[in-house]
């Protein structure tokens, strides 16, 4: 499933892996006592596992272009915790 689209297969593999991670990640919190906490990463690995086998070419794309904007969004907040000047500066050049 995930050579399906040989422009997205790298893409693809990284996201199933992240996924699986997050999954595996919150199987063994919700062994170990944190429930709650486990079931908070283990359904967004399942969502982003879902999304690498199952979302056609362009409903990945979309899926992509979305997701990369929560990774914006982090590192704007990050270099604003770090260098509050430049984070005001780099937000005028989007």
């Amino acid at each position: 499933m995930l050579n399906k689209y040989p422009s997205q297969t790298n893409s693809r593999r990284v996201l199933a892996a992240l996924g699986c991670a997050f999954i595996v990640l919150g199987i063994f919190l919700m062994i170990f006592d944190a429930v709650g906490q486990g079931v908070v990463l283990a359904v967004p690995g399942i969502m982003l596992d879902v999304l690498c086998f199952f979302a056609s070419e362009k409903g990945y794309e979309r899926a992509e272009r979305f997701l990369s904007w929560f990774a914006f969004i982090a590192i704007a907040v990050r270099t604003q915790d770090i260098m509050p000047g430049f984070a005001a500066g780099m937000m005028h050049f989007q």
